[in-house]
Formats: structure tokens, sequence, C-alpha cells
């Protein structure tokens, strides 16, 4: 008996582990829906480039410019970033970094 609890509680942790990586895969796939390739393809760089640091608040971010020369705080879930085309509520790539940043760290909490 002792046998097959943990069985069944490592099957149950292999079922959760999967559903996690599923939702974490649609929440990436909400996070990037609206914006454009090059959009997507800057956020990855700048999250790759360690240019995103998070702050002491739980879902804001510090984002470094494309230049290097600036930092913008974003809001991940609102949205917000004070960059130039945020300042024009336009959607800009540090958003989309700092979502998917978000939704990983959402996951290995």
């Amino acid at each position: 008996m002792a046998d097959s609890l943990a069985e069944l509680d490592d099957m149950t942790l292999r079922v959760l582990a999967l559903l996690d990586d599923t939702t974490v895969a649609e929440q990436r796939r909400e996070a990037i829906r609206d914006f454009t390739t090059a959009q997507i393809d800057k956020a990855r760089e700048l999250i790759s480039d360690g240019g995103l640091v998070p702050t002491n608040r739980a879902g804001i971010f510090r984002a470094v410019s494309s230049r290097g020369d600036e930092s913008y705080l974003v809001a991940a879930e609102a949205g917000i970033c004070a960059c130039p085309a945020g300042l024009h509520e336009r959607r800009c790539y540090h958003v989309l970094a700092a979502r998917l940043v978000n939704v990983s760290t959402r996951r290995a909490a």
C-alpha cells in the first residue's frame, strides 16, 4: 500500500508539473499576443542581456533603454512603461519583457 501511495504522489507531482508548464506556456502566449515580432525579439534580448531588473515592489521593473544610457520604470501587469513609447500610450517591448519575466517568476515561486 505504501508503494502505491508513493507512486501516486510521484504521478500526481508529474501531472501537476505538466499542468504548470502548460499554464506557463499559455500565459506566455497571452503575454506576447498583441506584440510584433520585432518587439518580441527586443524583449527577449533585453531579458537575456540582463537589462530588466526587478525592484523591491512586485511586478515593477527597471528596464534599460536600447541605447543603454537611460532606464525606465515598468509595471508589468498594468502594461505601463515610462519610456517614450509608453508615455505616448503605445505598446513597448519593455512591458512585454516585464510580463514574460513575471510569468516565469510566478511559476518559480
